[in-house]
């Protein structure tokens, strides 16, 4: 799995994390994100206001995505993400 193949397939369900799980924002970082060959696939998400359950829909999110990609899936937050850890990650990010 590609950077390439990943960004596609984020890109054209992004509706459909968007319905099903209340995703406004999408997307890549770390090692597939810099075209690297991932040993998985990190990936930044931020729901819409008032969404319940972020738990369980994160794991769902992550169910999904390692079915698809056969590699483990690290879902985080960009509210979430500690200023240090910040920088190095949006500089990579890539979002759909």
């Amino acid at each position: 799995m590609n950077k390439e193949e990943i960004i596609s397939f984020l890109a054209g369900q992004k509706n459909f994390f968007l319905n099903r799980f209340g995703v406004t924002k999408l997307g890549l970082f770390g090692s597939a994100a810099r075209g690297e060959r991932p040993n998985d696939i990190d990936v930044i998400v931020e729901f819409e206001p008032g969404t319940q359950d972020l738990f369980e829909k994160k794991n769902q999110i992550r169910e999904v995505l390692e079915s698809k990609f056969q590699l483990p899936v690290d879902i985080c937050r960009e509210k979430f993400i500690r200023p240090k850890a910040k920088y190095l990650i949006m500089r990579d990010a890539i979002f759909v």
